[in-house]
């Protein structure tokens, strides 16, 4: 536990600068982002919600850099994970990220509260599959 509440506070505080305008931008996100996926691996239930949040929020600045390298530790989150709600987390930040319309769309307030932000891409992804749902039957009813 010690070693996880460490390695959190080593990551968000090698993180804070990411979210202020430098030269070397692209390599501070690359650091956060390599220590957030380091944390989806964690055995703390609050590290690993705390990486999926912060994750989304970088792609929310970040809308054009490629985070292919969160997918697979997000999807293995979304199906395994013993936590629901970091299930339903992973599964939304995953809908996020591959989606670069909606991170476009829908940004992340860093100074708010994430739960928010998830709540609205959980609206979203039911509206979705309704309209999915519903053409395509209306659609086979030939209407």
């Amino acid at each position: 536990m010690k070693k996880s509440l460490i390695g959190f506070l080593v990551v968000v505080f090698s993180a804070a600068p990411v979210f202020s305008e430098t030269p070397d931008q692209e390599e501070k996100v690359d650091t956060a982002l390599q220590g957030y996926l380091e944390l989806l691996d964690s055995d703390n239930p609050a590290l690993r919600h705390s990486a999926i949040c912060h994750i989304a929020q970088l792609k929310s600045k970040y809308t054009d850099l490629d985070f292919s390298e969160a997918i697979k530790p997000l999807t293995r989150i979304s199906q395994k994970d013993s936590f629901y709600h970091l299930r339903d987390y992973a599964m939304l930040a995953l809908m996020y990220l591959e989606d670069s319309a909606l991170s476009k769309e829908i940004k992340l307030d860093y100074a708010g509260d994430a739960s928010d932000f998830f709540d609205e891409l959980h609206e979203l992804a039911h509206m979705e599959f309704y309209e999915k749902v519903y053409y395509s039957h209306r659609k086979a009813e030939g209407k």
